[in-house]
């Protein structure tokens, strides 16, 4: 029987672990569902450094959101006018950041297809029926990215995608966007998929769970708001802030980033 991979992608935190994840992966083990939990968060730290990590984690203003930034060429493809926008618009005028830091960026940013590639060549896929991610903060883009290129390499392995980032109008418009047989579970409904995995494992569930190709209707707190599985054209009308929008959000008296 396949198992259940839950993935903990940059830019989550590296000095605390994602709490869901651990608490998903004990449930799944209780009804004999096998489920590992890999932190490609170090990873990637591992390879850019963990002092860059935590600085463009930590130390830059996260509405800049540079994490995320420097994941787009690897989930979008190169866009040379938007990037062109998002540097000069949100890190130099609205948070002023120096040429120095945004070189750093860049080279952050250089090492993420590299570090998609690698993830996507040494975890064996065909192990898993569903990879499912947790997203907070700034971890959506790389989230994509990597998921993007699983579904075009395994097209069997089922997404899930959870956490905040997911949550309310945010995660319907990112839903709005993705590919193929994908779920998303919002962040305070994990009940959900505590149980939808079984059916996609092709077991049935307990309890009051049913998980089809068009929709999954399961326990959730409030006992009224289905899980959906959604279908989907295209990876690229995932929304990605424009830098007007992040700019008009930003503070009146930007600090200067060193």
């Amino acid at each position: 029987m396949k198992k259940i991979l839950l993935l903990s992608m940059p830019f989550g935190a590296l000095e605390r672990p994602a709490l869901g994840l651990s608490l998903l992966k004990t449930r799944l083990q209780e009804v004999g569902i096998g489920c590992d939990v890999r932190y490609l968060s170090f990873t990637f730290a591992d390879l850019i450094g963990a002092e860059d990590y935590l600085w463009i984690s930590s130390a830059l203003p996260y509405i800049a959101f540079a994490g995320d930034w420097s994941f787009s060429e690897a989930l979008y493809g190169a866009r040379a006018e938007a990037d062109a926008g998002y540097i000069e618009k949100v890190l130099r005028k609205t948070w002023r950041i120096d040429d120095e830091s945004i070189a750093r960026i860049k080279r952050i940013r250089a090492l993420t297809s590299p570090f998609l590639n690698y993830c996507l060549e040494s975890i064996p896929w065909e192990e898993y029926a569903v990879a499912g991610f947790t997203s907070t903060f700034e971890q959506n883009l790389a989230s994509l990215a990597l998921a993007k290129r699983i579904k075009a390499a395994h097209p069997a392995v089922i997404l899930v995608f959870g956490g905040a980032n997911w949550e309310a109008e945010m995660g319907q418009n990112y839903t709005a966007g993705l590919s193929s047989w994908t779920m998303c579970v919002p962040a305070r409904r994990t009940r959900v998929f505590q149980r939808s995995p079984a059916c996609c494992l092709g077991r049935r569930a307990p309890g009051p769970a049913i998980c089809q190709p068009e929709s999954c209707i399961a326990e959730t707190e409030s006992q009224s708001q289905p899980a959906r599985v959604f279908r989907f054209d295209t990876w690229t009308r995932c929304p990605c802030p424009t830098s007007a929008i992040i700019s008009s959000s930003g503070r009146k008296a930007a600090p200067r980033w060193s």
